[in-house]
């Protein structure tokens, strides 16, 4: 009998503090594809990113691609750090894509930076930290329309909303 109360006090302390509400535990957001056109600004649960300018050229800054089938895509954009804390970002974290995509051809990174306006292949934000630059990516010649993806991934590999830049 006494188990019997033992377990059953322990079952209705146990249920009773499943509805306690915990402040530390934060809901993330997830699931959300959000869409932005160029003059709007993306705001991500960790940064915003602005689109200052868009350059598409053959031959940009004295440089030109390697193949004759493609062109570059400059992005010279604004991102500040929302969060309060240190915020560490590479090119990889800005991939781009043809609107129709097909396959896995179809996507880009921007490129490894050979001028010195392009933002640099990794970067750490402090909080409220502005940081301006080119993101530039090598596209074939016959696109005109392009995607700029972000994916909210979290240090425990949570993954929250996709923010999506179309580019024209």
């Amino acid at each position: 009998m006494k188990r019997f109360f033992f377990f059953t006090i322990l079952i209705l302390s146990l249920l009773f503090c499943l509805g306690c509400n915990r402040e530390d535990v934060k809901i993330r957001p997830s699931g959300k594809t959000l869409d932005y056109e160029q003059d709007e600004t993306m705001e991500t649960v960790f940064f915003s990113l602005e689109i200052l300018n868009i350059e598409i050229a053959r031959n940009f800054q004295e440089h030109i691609p390697e193949s004759k089938k493609t062109k570059f895509l400059a992005l010279e954009v604004s991102i500040t750090n929302l969060s309060d804390k240190e915020l560490p970002l590479t090119y990889g974290d800005f991939p781009l894509s043809l609107v129709d995509f097909e396959t896995d051809q179809d996507h880009f990174l921007p490129l490894e930076a050979f001028l010195d306006e392009q933002l640099p292949d990794t970067f750490l934000l402090k909080s409220e930290e502005n940081l301006i630059g080119l993101l530039i990516y090598e596209v074939p010649k016959e696109a005109d329309e392009f995607q700029l993806i972000y994916e909210e991934i979290y240090q425990d590999d949570f993954i929250g909303n996709t923010h999506i830049f179309l580019i024209r």
